[in-house]
C-alpha cells in the first residue's frame, strides 16, 4: 500500500507535465502560425511596394525625357530669337537709310 501511496503523487505529476508540454507545444504552433501569416502579409506588401516604385521610376523616367525635350527646345527658341534680332539689327540701318531717302 506504500508503494501505491509512494506512485500517486509521481503519477499525477507526469500527467501534469505532459499537460504543460501540450500547452507549451499548442502555444509555439499559434505562435507559429501567427507569424507564417505576419510574413505573408509583410511579402504581399513588399511585393506592392515594388510595383509602386517600378510605376513611379516610369514616370521619373518620362518626366525626365519629357524636361530635355522643353530644354532643347527652349536653346532652339532662343538661338531663333537671337538670329531674328540679328537680321532686324542688320537690316535696321538700311531701313533708316530707305526711310531718310524716302522723305526727301
Amino acid at each position: 500500500m506504500a508503494a501505491a501511496v509512494a506512485a500517486g503523487p509521481a503519477a499525477s505529476s507526469a500527467s501534469g507535465q505532459s499537460g504543460w508540454d501540450r500547452a507549451v507545444v499548442e502555444a509555439k504552433e499559434h505562435a507559429f502560425a501567427r507569424l507564417q501569416e505576419e510574413l505573408k502579409s509583410a511579402h504581399q506588401e513588399l511585393l506592392l511596394r515594388d510595383e509602386e516604385v517600378a510605376r513611379l521610376s516610369r514616370i521619373r523616367e518620362q518626366v525626365e525625357a519629357e524636361l530635355e525635350e522643353l530644354t532643347a527646345s527652349l536653346f532652339q527658341v532662343n538661338k531663333e530669337r537671337e538670329k531674328t534680332i540679328n537680321n532686324f539689327e542688320c537690316k535696321s540701318p538700311t531701313v533708316s537709310r530707305t526711310v531718310a531717302i524716302a522723305k526727301l
